[in-house]
């Protein structure tokens, strides 16, 4: 083996390396969204605390490299259906007043501990209480 074969060889061990090493995503940001982001196909989606729905887990570690702020809400695809969107509250006492949800039984968890019996309920409590969330979907 010649040299230069040998320093290509060694370049590409080493890159492979650092590669394999880097805890996510190489990403550049432009105009605070990733460009170039290299990631697999895997289907495992993910909600971020943005309401975005990402296709896995290093896609929403794209959008982290350039907004700090994005987390991941919960697994699952984020939900789009108008029972999604902020109910109108008004709050008294710290209790949500005139709440209008359907009756979709659907129970969620709230940090309180107190069962919701879907999505929109716990909405409206949240709405007087903004460091409510959900700990899990199901009873408490």
């Amino acid at each position: 083996m010649n040299a230069s074969t040998i320093s290509l060889l060694l370049v590409v061990v080493v890159a492979a390396t650092l590669i394999e090493a880097w805890p996510g995503p190489l990403v550049v940001c432009r105009g605070g969204k990733p460009q170039d982001c290299i990631c697999t196909s895997e289907f495992n989606p993910q909600c971020g605390t943005n309401g975005k729905t990402y296709s896995n887990p290093c896609v929403v570690q794209c959008d982290q490299e350039c907004d700090r702020s994005i987390k991941i809400d919960h697994e699952g695809p984020c939900q789009k259906t108008p029972s999604r969107a902020p109910p109108l509250t008004v709050c008294r006492g710290g209790k949500p007043q005139e709440c209008i949800c359907t009756a979709e039984f659907n129970p969620q968890c709230g940090t309180n501990g107190q069962t919701y019996s879907n999505p929109c309920v716990f909405r409206c409590d949240q709405s007087c209480d903004r460091s409510l969330k959900i700990a899990h979907e199901g009873a408490c």
